[in-house]
């Protein structure tokens, strides 16, 4: 600022002085900008000066000082009340933006953007605060708004986060190797720079090796082999986000560690950008112990199927020392189903088992199993539709077991199969003589096991005979069966029916004609394989047999309607079977009338009996079926009116009796003289002469 300038605005203030001590204005000043900006680039700021008194303020100034550390770009002001700026040079890195108005009006605001550089080669993480502040020749009531800051920083430094794993048994006998399994990951998210693996070594244990397994390579040393307490180190410029890489740690206990020893082994790993320390150790404790954990499984050597067989299991510890988390594992053979798992001796222990009646693993666990101690388990399974099966348990401990040999025990057990085949049988319970019905036959295999050779028989109950065979579902039977229209058995076989399988038929018989009555119906299944319930082999439906009702008739007629005194009449009678059943028991009843002499009874089937009363016995008639009857008798030497009347009548029920009789009428007349020879031949002339007469009219 001039020196002109100042002088003016010198002269102004002492001019305005009493009438600005009586007003107040309220200057704001916001500023914005990111929060974050890499290195070699430039960051702009926003700012705004806001008037918010009730008056005008006179002679503002606004002051934005160069953060320390960046570069001055620019400085425009873009919206609001004109402002005179003085800013540093480009590129500078000292000095301030200064912008001066004589007057910000009550209300009135002014905006600026600025904009500043970070340098390139900025260390990351760097902060730059940014500070603008605006002040004025009117008394300003609150001045802890008159001033804005925003801060930006470069990115933090790309991190890594290294984390390390050390796996091996808790438990180790003297004279042993152990194995321990060793490993990092790089959780990123980036790559870990100057990675170390260090293992400090046990001062009981022998280093005997070490070897990288998988991932980035690393330069590892080690310490000497059979030496102790020494450190390994591995390490790595620069180990990729989300890589792993594992170890193989080998020790060994000497001979002479006291049983109850304890070695504890730690591992740690680095990176100059590890974010999370949390998981950079881990460390193995081994104590030196000497069990002898074992397991001996007793059980039955033959059993049948679908039994419960129960098994005996011994877990003892034969070692010195007391074994932790010891216990047996048995995984139950394929066809097997859980039935139960009891404790019989011993110090309780934490029993898990499948649910019963499901395959499975069954297994018990004691905390402590003491030296020379033992516990007793008892686990029975059902062996299903098996032939057979070996049974094994299994013993663990979380100690060194000295005798791997005894850690497990089988019982090989032979099954005998067993299958309950089964038949049932369904069918009408009513019917009538003639109908054909149908009975419906299952052949269920109940198991356990499967049925070998099954045989399915049918014979058919007297007063049937065959009309068809058919298998409805289930495992295709070979079926032979009688002739249609014959009687005799149907038989269907199968080689092997599965357990649980069913097959069904359909059976269809004609009852004959004559049959009445309760038909009974049997059906019988067979195996090879043995049967644990032959009650069930057998099932019988019963059908209760009727005549039908059916509708004879009967014609008789005489062979003519007049006859000489003391002739041979002929009467034909006729029987029809107008349905719709079988005509059972058919007879003819014919009274022969007073001075007539029986001479013949002819019926087309069956028989006739009787000379005054004629009896025909004619059978069974199909429906629509006739029977004839030719009647002969001689009729009386004297002149007279003869009537004749046939009945028939059936076993059966007749809906319609009124044609059940026919009534034939023959009549008698006297014999006309005979004529000797000459008297044809005279005549014989007369009627010629007769003749020759009418013609010659």
């Amino acid at each position: 600022m001039n020196t002109y300038r100042r002088l003016l605005l010198l002269a102004a203030a002492l001019l305005l002085a009493p009438l600005l001590a009586a007003q107040e204005a309220d200057l704001l000043v916001t500023k914005t900008g990111p929060d974050q900006a890499t290195a070699g680039s430039n960051v702009s700021y926003d700012v705004v000066v806001t008037n918010l008194g009730a008056d005008d303020a006179a002679f503002v100034t606004l002051d934005d000082p160069l953060p320390a550390g960046m570069t001055f770009v620019s400085a425009t002001q873009t919206d609001g009340t004109p402002f005179s700026c003085s800013t540093p040079s480009v590129g500078d890195t000292t000095g301030s933006v200064n912008c001066t108005a004589a007057l910000l009006a009550a209300g009135d605001f002014a905006e600026f953007t600025i904009v500043y550089a970070i340098p390139a080669g900025t260390p990351d993480s760097t902060s730059f605060v940014n500070i603008a502040t605006a002040s004025s020749e009117t008394f300003d009531p609150n001045d802890e708004n008159n001033s804005g800051v925003a801060t930006t920083s470069t990115p933090p430094s790309p991190t890594s986060d290294m984390a390390v794993t050390k796996n091996g048994p808790s438990s180790a006998g003297p004279n042993t190797n152990v194995v321990y399994t060793i490993g990092i990951t790089n959780n990123g998210p980036a790559p870990a720079t100057t990675v170390q693996l260090t293992d400090q070594t046990s001062g009981l244990l022998e280093f005997v090796s070490f070897t990288q397994d998988s991932g980035p390579t690393l330069s590892c040393s080690t310490p000497a082999a059979g030496s102790t307490g020494g450190t390994i180190t591995c390490t790595i410029a620069s180990f990729p986000a989300g890589s792993s890489a594992t170890f193989t740690l080998t020790e060994h206990v000497p001979a002479d560690t006291p049983s109850g020893t304890s070695a504890e082994n730690n591992v740690a790993v680095s990176a100059d950008n590890d974010s999370n320390s949390e998981n950079d150790t881990a460390a193995t404790t081994l104590t030196v112990s000497a069990v002898d954990v074992g397991v001996v499984k007793s059980g039955p050597a033959t059993a049948n199927a679908g039994e419960d067989v129960p098994y005996t299991i011994v877990l003892s510890n034969s070692g010195a020392d007391t074994a932790t988390n010891a216990g047996f594992t048995d995984t139950l053979p394929a066809g097997t189903t859980f039935v139960s798992l009891v404790q019989n001796t011993g110090t309780p222990a934490n029993c898990a088992a499948p649910a019963v009646g499901t395959n499975g693993t069954a297994g018990c666990t004691l905390s402590l199993l003491g030296s020379g101690q033992s516990a007793t388990f008892t686990l029975t399974l059902n062996t299903g539709g098996t032939t057979g099966y070996t049974n094994t348990a299994n013993a663990f401990t979380d100690s060194f077991d000295t005798n791997p040999a005894n850690d497990s025990s089988s019982v090989t057990t032979a099954v005998t199969p067993i299958a309950d085949v089964a038949v049932t049988k369904n069918g009408p319970t009513g019917a009538q003589n003639g109908d054909t019905i149908t009975y419906n036959v299952g052949v269920t295999n109940n198991g356990p096991s499967a049925a070998a050779n099954v045989s399915l028989t049918d014979t058919l109950p007297a007063g049937t005979t065959f009309v068809s065979e058919t298998q409805t579902s289930g495992p295709t039977f070979s079926c032979t069966t009688p002739a249609v229209g014959a009687s005799g058995t149907i038989t269907c076989t199968i080689a092997s029916l599965a357990a649980g399988a069913t097959a069904t038929f359909d059976f269809s018989f004609t009852l004959t004609p004559t049959t009445t009555g309760a038909v009974s119906n049997t059906a019988n299944v067979s195996s090879t394989t043995s049967d644990p319930n032959p009650a069930n082999n057998t099932a019988t439906a019963s059908t209760d047999v009727t005549l039908g009702p059916t509708d004879l008739s009967i014609t008789k007629t005489a062979s003519s309607n007049r006859y000489p005194v003391g002739a041979d009449a002929t009467y034909t009678i006729t029987v029809t079977n107008n349905g719709p059943g079988y005509a059972v028991g058919t007879t003819v009843t014919d009274v022969l009338p007073a001075g007539t002499t029986y001479v013949s009874a002819t019926p087309s089937q069956g028989s006739c009996s009787g000379t005054s009363v004629v009896t025909c016995t004619l059978g069974t008639l199909a429906p629509s079926a006739t029977a004839t009857i030719s009647l002969v008798v001689t009729l009386p030497s004297t002149q007279m009116e003869i009537t004749n009347t046939a009945t028939v009548t059936a076993s059966n029920v007749d809906p319609n009796p009124a044609n059940n009789a026919s009534t034939a009428a023959a009549a008698t007349v006297s014999q006309v003289p005979a004529l000797s020879p000459l008297g044809l031949v005279l005549l014989a002339l007369s009627l010629v002469g007769a003749a020759w007469f009418v013609q010659r009219r």
